[in-house]
């Protein structure tokens, strides 16, 4: 038992990483290349972010990508000012558009793929489940999609309180489970 460094390394890590195929001179490796906003926001990332196995370079520029993707994910997510008033349509949206709204958004999928198709219209989802809203903007920020809100309450407050009156073009109802279980 060697008081070495080499000889604690766990025998399944190569931490000697070697130049790949095609690579020119013996110590070079090929420029990676990342696709940033495919990865996903989670703790995962930032620990890969933080890592030391990257260089500095490409820790800085992907930090900078990942602060940019949670923004865009936390300006999808609409919190209404005060619960207690109606909202006016431009506290929801910056631009003037008709507004869609989808009742139970769930995860997403409908509102996303109405908001891809029809980019002059505004949509917003309710949905009161945290985790559903926060799948939803993340998605929403990761297609860059400006059309898009959610907001977190339960939707027949929000239609008889908070939206502005006669403010919705549309709304779709697909399917809401209004009593979540865990076995159905």
């Amino acid at each position: 038992m060697g008081g070495h460094a080499a000889d604690r390394r766990d025998p399944g890590v190569d931490c000697n990483p070697r130049p790949l195929p095609g690579a020119r001179g013996a110590n070079s490796l090929p420029a990676p290349v990342f696709n940033f906003m495919a990865l996903r926001a989670n703790t995962a990332l930032c620990t890969f972010a933080n890592s030391w196995h990257l260089p500095r370079v490409i820790r800085e520029e992907f930090q900078k990508k990942h602060a940019e993707f949670l923004a865009a994910a936390e300006r999808a997510q609409w919190v209404p000012a005060d619960i207690l008033q109606r909202a006016q349509l431009s506290d929801i949206f910056e631009r003037p558009a008709p507004l869609e709204v989808d009742i139970g958004c769930g995860e997403g999928a409908f509102l996303l793929e109405m908001a891809r198709r029809h980019p002059e219209r505004n949509f917003l989802g309710i949905e009161r489940l945290l985790g559903r809203v926060s799948k939803v903007c993340r998605a929403a920020a990761r297609e860059g999609l400006t059309n898009v809100r959610v907001l977190r309450l339960e939707s027949a407050y929000v239609m008889k309180h908070i939206l502005p009156l006669g403010s919705v073009s549309v709304a779709y109802v697909s399917f809401p489970d209004p009593w979540p279980k865990r076995h159905h």
